[in-house]
């Protein structure tokens, strides 16, 4: 609905907040989404050998041969008796093999495991996530942080086109900011967009939830694709508190306060203000003043 975010449309502040709750759940719900897990498309260089690379051809291949021999055991048996002597000599044989597919198994697993391990200190990870600034902390910011251990390249960003309308009349998001894609985001750092005030955000009609997806490239051209809801409401009941700017400002100004007072004796200093037509007929009062004093000086001199 294009008129989504405009305030003919927005449920009655009388409603009270149960009436918000419902309007926001479906709205989570008409998107069907969750907070989406990191997922890696395609492996890049190493994309060709993946299926040796994992291990899976291997454990294919040995798990084959065993079902080929359990058949073949099994049909012969079916086919011909076997004597007890015969059985009992099977037993090792048929030991043996289920102790070398648990093996398998286990390092197969053990493998995984490790790929995973590799790629959680090698792989960028790219999340969507509301932030706010240092120095106005009440400002919401769209951030788009790399919490991985690489640089993500060729980053697009998208978001739902549903959502577009009520994000352009509510916040200061401009959809031709996400058309192109960025050309990398490195380790430890992020990309923001400034939303708006926290308050304007919320209020009696909360921001629609809003979904957001992240697709991007490591260094080797491994493609990866997740999807982030946004949702403001998280930042409900949440302080505000003041910048680390703004409090070295303030001790700061305290210590030249106490160097002032240290300096004068601990007198109190009082300070006058004036703009420019002010001062300038004060210099010319005082001008005049020590113009007349010198003409009655010179008169005495005279006299």
């Amino acid at each position: 609905d294009a008129g989504a975010g405009s305030p003919a449309d927005q449920p009655d502040p009388g409603r009270g907040s149960g009436a918000d709750l419902i309007c926001n759940v479906l709205a989570v719900e008409a998107y069907g989404l969750e907070m989406a897990r990191h997922d890696k498309i395609t492996d890049g260089a190493s994309s060709s050998s993946s299926l040796l690379a994992e291990g899976r051809f291997a454990l294919g291949l040995f798990l084959g041969v065993v079902i080929a021999l359990g058949l073949y055991l099994a049909t012969s048996a079916f086919e011909q008796e076997i004597s007890r002597r015969e059985a009992i000599e099977l037993v090792p044989a048929v030991v043996a093999l289920m102790v070398a597919f648990v093996s398998l198994l286990i390092s197969f697993q053990a493998l995984s495991e490790q790929r995973k391990m590799r790629q959680a200190g090698t792989d960028p990870v790219l999340i969507a996530h509301l932030s706010g600034r240092k120095d106005h902390p009440i400002l919401t910011m769209l951030r788009f942080s790399n919490v991985g251990a690489g640089a993500a390249t060729n980053v697009r960003v998208s978001i739902a086109d549903e959502a577009w309308p009520e994000l352009l009349e509510r916040t200061r998001l401009k959809r031709e900011n996400f058309l192109r894609p960025y050309a990398a985001i490195l380790q430890g750092a992020h990309l923001e967009y400034a939303m708006h005030v926290a308050h304007e955000l919320l209020g009696d009609s909360p921001l629609s939830p809003f979904a957001v997806t992240l697709e991007y490239e490591d260094i080797d051209g491994g493609k990866y694709k997740s999807e982030h809801l946004i949702d403001v409401q998280e930042l409900s009941g949440q302080g505000v508190n003041s910048p680390t700017e703004t409090k070295v400002a303030n001790a700061l100004e305290k210590i030249q306060r106490d160097l002032g007072h240290f300096a004068s004796g601990f007198k109190t200093l009082g300070v006058v203000t004036e703009n420019r037509e002010e001062r300038l007929k004060r210099e010319r009062m005082e001008h005049e003043e020590l113009r007349a004093e010198l003409e009655k000086a010179k008169k005495r001199d005279k006299e």
